[in-house]
């Protein structure tokens, strides 16, 4: 039986054991926390320390495997940790660098333990009356069934793969068939080799390092076979994990049969037309023992449907606000429970965010008044050749932001005592791929200095004599992620508001669906001056976001029917629509 491994607020045993039952080391265990944060992979943990540093008392991780870390512990492979930490690790020893923060901060984990539902607190409470609080209801071998009440919820649950059933993939149903996450948790953790000719489904990138792991253990990749006109995965993954192996690439190709009995004797592949329709005559035999299926990734977000969260059709998770709240006040997600990302540095970042702004939940409920009513906000639609934008909502600066919030504020000291952050200083942002250029700032804007280094966080001043200032709390722009629906080269990223106005373009050099597009918008195109629906007058366009350039052909509006308040269209477009594939 696996005990449940715990970390105490005064120490986590060094055998990752702890005492069984309702006792925690000698102490009763809390059945009231501020913040729960279901998942202790890279956001959930990233989420829990974030919380912790903005003050939360009582904060409690629930895992649901033997050991905190995540998909990580499995990830054996580099290329981890370069934004957050400024350095190149493998997955486990990133986890390991949260993991230790955990246990510095004396922070309570709780794995072997399934979440099986969150029941929101629906109710506001009237000021001073007491404190919103939800239930997490969870259970564990060790602990038996638990009913856990909380101030705030943070969902960081992560994704799973989706399975041959979801793609009604033809052929008889014989041994040999894994998703590729599978066979990666047999290799690297199990020590198992699933078999040796091996043919891959899909071109997502945890197949492809799939492709070279297996090939550096002795088995042959005979193909990768890819559906869509353009690989799935990250550029870098395509050329270390299939070329420099010289794995062959077949796109516009899916599997249209699976041949064997007690073991996978032999699969078809055949060329499909532009309707995705299998053209005959083009069909390939690959004589294998085992068939690996990369084909996408789907959040967890059976809890979040239970506690009656508002899911993206599109992204598959839940749908956020800035600070990724979702539609229930006091329950936040981040991570691949709310998006899959390509990288997981932006996993732990994102659960930064959410961390924080539990906090924050927190402080406002726990003085007796509720979390004050939204002043109204912005939603983003995807326009033409955008999908999956997170966040989904954007709401108004409350007045005490705009007057100064007295929670920001600042720390100097020398740049070399400063932990690496995800984004670089000003208003530009450090380099987001290590192969590809980073990002342009919005047209209009000069662009921004360089003097700081890569590992400066954002907000950061130069006061000379090489130190620092930060401004804790101050970002003035809000991160936004989507993708694309097909690559394209030389390409502008377009914001139209819902009067149809252009209010911000981020001219790009190249976007492929497999690596997912950020960007950053100032907080000051929020407001309800600068997005007047039906307002077209360029004199109310802010004058840094406002360029004409004859070379971009700006796309049309993606309008949402019935929907009340503003809204900002996202679009992605070359000149004249131009598209490389």
């Amino acid at each position: 039986m696996n005990t449940p491994y715990t970390a105490s607020l005064n120490s986590i045993p060094s055998d990752k054991t702890a005492a069984t039952g309702a006792q925690l080391h000698g102490h009763q265990m809390h059945t009231d926390y501020d913040v729960v944060v279901i998942g202790a992979g890279p956001a959930g943990l990233a989420a829990a320390l974030s919380a912790r540093e903005q003050g939360c008392g009582r904060i409690l991780v629930l895992e649901r495997d033997v050991e905190p870390g995540g998909i990580l512990n499995q990830c054996i492979h580099s290329g981890f940790g370069l934004h957050y930490f400024g350095e190149t690790l493998t997955g486990p020893e990133y986890a390991e660098r949260f993991i230790e923060k955990i246990k510095e901060a004396h922070l309570t984990v709780q794995t072997d333990t399934m979440v099986l539902s969150v029941e929101p607190d629906l109710s506001r409470p009237p000021a001073g009356t007491g404190r919103t609080s939800h239930t997490v209801v969870c259970v564990s071998s060790g602990n038996g069934l638990q009913r856990i009440t909380t101030t705030a919820v943070i969902l960081a649950t992560g994704c799973r793969e989706r399975p041959r059933g979801a793609i009604a993939l033809p052929g008889s149903r014989p041994a040999g068939i894994f998703t590729a996450g599978t066979a990666q948790r047999y290799v690297n953790l199990t020590g198992y080799l699933p078999g040796k000719r091996i043919v891959i489904l899909g071109s997502g990138d945890i197949g492809l390092i799939m492709a070279r792991r297996l090939t550096l253990e002795g088995a042959e990749v005979l193909a990768c076979i890819e559906l869509n006109p353009y690989p799935g995965g990250l550029q870098r993954n395509i050329v270390q994990c299939l070329e420099d192996f010289n794995i062959p690439l077949y796109l516009n190709h899916t599997i249209t049969n699976i041949t064997g009995i007690h073991r996978v004797q032999q699969v078809t592949a055949t060329k499909v037309d532009t309707m995705r329709n299998p053209i005959p005559g083009t069909e390939i035999n690959f004589d294998c023992d085992t068939l690996l299926l990369s084909v996408g990734l789907i959040p967890e977000n059976e809890l979040a449907q239970q506690a009656g969260i508002q899911i993206d059709t599109k992204t598959g998770g839940a749908a956020v606000y800035d600070n990724m709240e979702t539609s229930v006040p006091g329950i936040f997600a981040c991570g691949n429970a709310l998006h899959v990302h390509d990288l997981v540095d932006y996993v732990s970042a994102e659960g930064t965010r959410a961390g924080t702004a539990a906090a924050e939940f927190c402080r406002k409920t726990g003085h007796g008044c509720a979390k004050p009513a939204a002043t109204g906000s912005v939603a983003l639609c995807a326009g033409p050749g955008v999908t999956g934008i997170v966040p989904q909502y954007i709401r108004y600066p409350e007045p005490a932001e705009k007057s100064g919030d007295s929670s920001c504020g600042t720390e100097t000291g020398p740049r070399s005592s400063l932990n690496p952050s995800g984004n670089d200083g000003i208003t530009g942002i450090r380099q987001e791929h290590p192969d590809t250029p980073g990002p342009e700032p919005i047209t209009g804007t000069p662009a921004p200095s360089r003097t700081f280094p890569a590992n400066t966080p954002a907000g950061t001043k130069q006061n000379g004599n090489n130190t620092f200032e930060v401004q804790k709390n101050c970002d003035d722009s809000i991160a936004v992620s989507f993708r694309v629906t097909e690559p394209v080269g030389k390409c502008c990223v377009t914001i139209t508001d819902s009067g149809g106005t252009v209010v911000a373009e981020f001219p790009k050099r190249r976007l492929v669906p497999g690596e997912t597009v950020r960007i950053r918008l100032p907080r000051n195109l929020f407001s309800r001056q600068q997005l007047q629906p039906g307002s077209s007058d360029p004199a109310a366009v802010p004058p840094f976001a406002r360029q004409t350039e004859t070379d971009w052909h700006l796309a049309g509006i993606c309008r949402m029917p019935d929907h009340e308040e503003q809204y900002l269209t996202i679009s992605v477009t070359g000149p004249l629509g131009e598209t490389i594939i």
